[in-house]
């Protein structure tokens, strides 16, 4: 595929779907998930709503990852933050624990 990209048989248009929806929508959407979710309001100050865009869609980036893909799997966001913690530590198991995470391998 990569060959291909290179060589401009197959294009980007080719093997990514429009969104459904904008990126500022879905940002919006994820900002309001979060502002109802009891354990991730208080993370979720006024402030934020008027912030540049780029922050609030690093904000609703983050707090997606966190929650996971799929609201009916509570996750467990306090493993996932002691992983990042131990990981910048220099943990070699919170790294791996992080990457699980990533794949969606590890339970969260």
């Amino acid at each position: 595929m990569f060959v291909f990209c290179l060589a401009g048989i197959v294009t980007v248009e080719d093997v990514m779907y429009p969104p459904e929806s904008p990126m500022s929508e879905r940002v919006k959407k994820a900002l309001a998930a979060m502002r109802r979710d009891p354990a991730w309001a208080g993370f979720c100050p006024d402030a934020l709503m008027s912030a540049d865009h780029e922050v609030q869609r690093l904000v609703a980036l983050l707090y997606q990852e966190l929650r996971g893909p799929s609201e009916s799997r509570p996750a467990r966001e306090e493993e996932w933050m002691l992983a990042i913690h131990r990981a910048a530590l220099g943990d070699a198991r919170a790294q791996t624990d992080l990457d699980e995470y990533g794949k969606g391998k590890r339970e969260r």
